[in-house]
């Protein structure tokens, strides 16, 4: 099943109430269906307040978010979203096999043993199988990095947004990074990806686009999505624009 297309149309939002603070101003910008979509710029560009709009976390103060037909705080609570934060927080007081099977009882896929086969493909991808009878509290950043992302995965979600995925993880968990969001591409998922990581981008997305002063035009496919083009954009951004 192919993951829902995502709209933005005209969107202006920031945050502030008293005080109004836009950081995005009139952002046009489409997410392909079943496609891996990158999402780069500087802190403070907007990235976290896209990523916010799109989870449903408040509304834009002009313009319009759509996932599918519908609004994204409708769709989440429909379809849900599999989302993994910047910050990894999980429980304490739980092993890992608990957390894992807690995800699945909370996932919204009907048919339990294809979500427990799933899950069980994702956590062998990423490497935690012997990890699963320790306690959450103990783990190390990568490990609850991964530990995170197997949660957000769980129940095959048609819309995954990542942010800061390869944070903490070392060389060979970057693998099974890459290997996980290739297979949700290759289920058809949509899937947001935003990161610092050029390389990163490069071998997991097909669309990327660059976030600056709160436009997101700047956008890089097919040829154009190479790592010294990206790190040249990256690099213009230090550059204040013109006033």
């Amino acid at each position: 099943m192919t993951g829902p297309a995502v709209t933005v149309r005209d969107v202006t939002a920031g945050y502030g109430l008293l005080t109004r603070r836009d950081v995005l101003t009139g952002v046009s910008l489409d997410l392909p269906a079943g496609a891996a979509t990158g999402l780069m710029g500087r802190n403070g560009a907007g990235k976290t307040t896209l990523i916010r709009l799109l989870l449903g976390v408040g509304d834009p103060r002009k313009g319009r978010v759509e996932i599918g037909d519908l609004d994204p705080a409708a769709y989440r609570e429909r379809f849900g979203i599999g989302y993994l934060p910047e910050r990894t927080v999980l429980p304490g007081g739980w092993i890992l096999d608990d957390f894992l099977r807690y995800a699945r009882y909370r996932s919204r896929a009907s048919d339990s043993a294809r979500v427990a086969a799933d899950q069980a493909r994702i956590v062998s991808t990423l490497e935690l199988d012997s990890r699963r009878g320790e306690p959450l509290s103990t783990l190390s950043k990568g490990t609850a990095r991964r530990a995170a992302l197997a949660w957000a995965l769980t129940g095959a979600p048609s819309l995954v947004i990542l942010d800061e995925p390869a944070s903490g993880l070392d060389p060979a968990s970057r693998m099974g990074l890459r290997r996980v969001i290739v297979d949700c591409v290759a289920r058809g998922a949509t899937v947001l990806i935003s990161s610092h990581e050029v390389d990163e981008m490069v071998r997991t997305c097909s669309h990327v686009r660059i976030v600056r002063n709160g436009d997101v035009s700047q956008a890089f496919t097919g040829d154009r999505l190479r790592t010294d083009l990206l790190e040249s954009a990256l690099a213009d951004m230090a550059v204040p624009p013109p006033p």
